[in-house]
């Protein structure tokens, strides 16, 4: 098996996120019907956390985005609106994963921003 190429290994790393994205965003539709799997939705939130923000981000963080300034793309342009969608996810992702162990205990108003919050 060749060695894949730091980009097509971001690329492949995308494509994991984005079924776990898919397999939350299922979870929270089932919200409506107020049956969303709480271990699911806890596996799918850490690890959208500790692979998706803290492994994936990272890396681009450290390695990617200083690499697309020094070929010459301005660090105010796409690369702050990453930084900026970044920062928004590891926020949301850390206060849903505070709230989806008290699940069934939250009032409807809070599951209902949960669930909103989240799609």
């Amino acid at each position: 098996m060749a060695l894949k190429r730091w980009d097509e290994i971001l690329v492949n790393e995308h494509e994991m996120i984005e079924r776990a994205m898919d397999v939350l965003r299922q979870e929270l539709v089932k919200m409506e019907d107020g049956a969303p799997d709480v271990v699911t939705l806890k596996r799918t939130i850490d690890f959208l956390l500790e692979f998706g923000d803290r492994l994936h981000n990272i890396k681009e963080e450290n390695w990617l985005f200083p690499l697309m300034v020094e070929k010459g793309i301005p660090q105010d342009g796409p690369i702050k609106v990453m930084l900026g969608e970044h920062e928004y996810e590891r926020n949301l992702l850390d206060q849903m994963s505070k709230q989806v162990g008290f699940m069934e205990t939250l009032p409807v108003e809070k599951r209902t921003a949960f669930q909103k919050n989240g799609l």
